[in-house]
């Protein structure tokens, strides 16, 4: 559970900005910006029209580099995670692809965990948590960047000349 909600914690403010503030930059260029985690990735995803795409990407490279981690948004969060883990307990696809990871990987593998977590494991998830995953787990040199659209190479290419003198490159191992 700890992925998915760092991943989810990373829309919910940067430093520069607070949640609102984020989501109504975000809007008024038209765009989404959104963060998500599953088994093997976490996936920070934007689309945006092209005349807005240096702006959008400046949201971008803020909610990567500058999470705000608040408290109080984290609090929310964890609730509706909560809240969606007990209304998964009466959810038949739910239960299905719970057991058949389990059966699938066996009760020991990683995978056989729902990325969302469980009710134990989300409730003890603290903030600190996050900060840890994040610094441990975000970084350039392991991550895929896939650019779709109307858009010039060389633009593109010199867009990203910033996110790639902030963004650190960190020794990362992966587990087998």
């Amino acid at each position: 559970g700890v992925a998915n909600l760092m991943a989810r914690m990373l829309t919910k403010g940067t430093q520069q900005k607070s949640a609102e503030e984020l989501e109504t930059a975000i809007a008024s260029l038209g765009a989404s910006i959104n963060a998500s985690a599953g088994n093997q990735s976490i996936t920070i995803s934007a689309t945006c029209l092209v005349k807005n795409f240096d702006k959008t990407l400046e949201l971008f490279e803020e909610i990567l580099l500058e999470p705000r981690w608040d408290e109080e948004e984290f609090m929310l969060l964890k609730k509706g995670v909560e809240s969606s883990l007990q209304r998964q307990k009466a959810n038949p696809g739910s239960i299905a692809g719970n057991a058949f990871s389990k059966i699938i990987y066996g009760e020991d593998h990683v995978f056989s965990n729902p990325v969302m977590g469980n009710e134990i494991t989300v409730a003890a998830i603290g903030l600190e948590d996050l900060k840890a995953y994040y610094d441990m787990n975000i970084a350039p040199n392991i991550s895929k960047l896939y650019i779709v659209g109307d858009i010039d190479e060389a633009k593109t290419m010199n867009s990203f000349a910033s996110l790639n003198e902030k963004w650190e490159v960190k020794e990362i191992e992966i587990p087998t």
